[in-house]
């Protein structure tokens, strides 16, 4: 009762070439009810734009479309999609563009890495055609057509840098294989190109502390650590703390190896700088009584040091009658190095041989004014 037919003139001929009489409203004399359910005879999947294209055998209503009952699977592990932003015109094909969150968990999961790994499912419920014939259910299904994953991790932000505790936070375009991160291939630099004036470091090594993903979290070596500070300017403000990454720093979840990171403008820039407040500590020292050298050596590398803010003690707590404050002597030091030298001067060398402090090594501590 909803079906009718117009046949405009000219539509057809007779034999003798006479068109047709115009017909409008026509009723049928005759209908079979479409009763058969639609189906998925093709899909393909670009591992590349995350485009996933379904292809079905009648036109489908896609508002009726339920992305959640959506599977991909490999052999060992599943995943339901869960968000679907394209176009909901009626049509036999559904391009599902796959949101980002979807498509690195599926690859995290390894599922869809190649074609042998690629497993489509859904139930009978999940779309239905124009007249709400529920779809084929498919178990399963391989792709008719597959595209690897050919492109290469990005990196999109230089996250944060510690330059306390060493902790480095890397946020790439997708996920990444933390085993395979090269800290080699990282260099620290004062400017995103380099000049006369540029510093720079290359890392030697470092520890990876975050899991597969997007974000990469590692953390900086002792040694690397006292190497960038002994710098000085090298990120010791967010201005003058960018990143460099070779192309073979790190691989995303298919083996592509990352995007390089180059002196190109403008740069990557650390988004958050942890500055340094933590001050150096005297690790220990070394007093020799005959040349009056006194050797410091700190927690960090350290700049000038004033003599006369040390005291050297016999015993812990002493007092006044049990240490000797330096009056002068030399300091000398390469600036951000972890060791001091200081010469006492002759008068003050004499007066601590004069005194009961420092006879022997356990009767010899020392005392630092802070801000020394």
């Amino acid at each position: 009762n909803n079906t009718f037919l117009d046949f405009h003139s000219q539509a057809v001929l007779d034999m003798n070439k006479n068109p047709n009489v115009d017909a409008f409203n026509v009723p049928a004399s005759g209908f079979v009810k479409d009763n058969e359910n639609p189906i998925l005879y093709a899909y393909s999947v670009d591992m590349n734009t995350g485009n996933l294209v379904l292809s079905f055998d009648e036109t489908v209503d896609i508002a009726s479309m339920v992305i959640s009952q959506l599977v991909l699977s490999s052999a060992t592990q599943l995943y339901n999609l869960t968000i679907f932003a394209g176009s909901v015109v009626p049509s036999p094909t559904i391009t599902i563009t796959i949101n980002t969150s979807d498509f690195n968990q599926l690859k995290l999961r390894r599922i869809c890495l190649t074609n042998i790994t690629c497993h489509l499912s859904f139930p009978s419920t999940f779309i239905r055609d124009r007249i709400g014939r529920p779809v084929v259910p498919v178990v399963l299904k391989t792709p008719s057509t597959f595209m690897t994953d050919m492109t290469k991790p990005v990196l999109v932000d230089f996250s944060q840098f510690s330059i306390t505790s060493g902790a480095v936070t890397l946020l790439f375009s997708e996920p990444v294989q933390a085993s395979t991160f090269n800290a080699s291939q990282v260099t620290f630099q004062t400017f995103f190109v380099s000049d006369a004036t540029t510093k720079s470091y290359t890392l030697r090594n470092a520890t990876v502390v975050s899991p597969d993903g997007a974000v990469l979290q590692f953390n900086l070596t002792t040694s690397d650590m006292l190497a960038i500070q002994a710098l000085g300017s090298l990120c010791d403000r967010r201005g003058n703390c960018y990143i460099l990454l070779t192309p073979t720093t790190v691989k995303d979840i298919s083996g592509n190896w990352n995007d390089p990171v180059l002196e190109i403008f403008p740069g990557k820039v650390v988004t958050v700088l942890v500055s340094d407040i933590t001050p150096p500590v005297l690790t220990g020292f070394d007093l020799n009584m005959n040349t009056g050298v006194l050797t410091l050596s700190f927690s960090e590398p350290v700049g000038t040091l004033d003599p006369t803010a040390i005291t050297i003690v016999s015993v812990p707590n002493a007092n006044a009658s049990q240490q000797y404050t330096l009056t002068g002597g030399v300091s000398n030091y390469t600036s951000g190095q972890v060791v001091i030298y200081v010469t006492l001067s002759p008068s003050d060398l004499n007066a601590v041989k004069s005194s009961s402090i420092a006879k022997q090594k356990s009767n010899t501590y020392l005392a630092i004014n802070s801000g020394a």
